[in-house]
């Protein structure tokens, strides 16, 4: 089990954006991403396999992961509120 202790979801949301919006948009998501796709033969799909799991992971919709949709892929049954 994992568990985050007190801010160190601000902290992992920090570590991946680079614009201080506060979630992580698609392309932040993808150069975060990107250092594997130098380990796959075929770009294109890895690029493709990314664009569909932050797809996934971005339930709201928003085109940024937000707090709430990776507390709830990094531990699931914990919320934000």
């Amino acid at each position: 089990s994992f568990a985050l202790e007190a801010g160190e979801e601000e902290q992992l949301l920090a570590s991946f954006t680079r614009d201080g919006q506060g979630c992580i948009a698609s392309a932040e998501w993808l150069a975060a991403m990107t250092e594997w796709s130098e380990l796959q033969q075929d770009h294109e799909e890895w690029d493709a396999l990314v664009a569909r799991t932050f797809s996934a992971i971005n339930a709201s919709g928003s085109g940024c992961l937000e707090l709430p949709e990776l507390v709830a892929l990094a531990c699931p049954g914990l919320t934000t509120d």
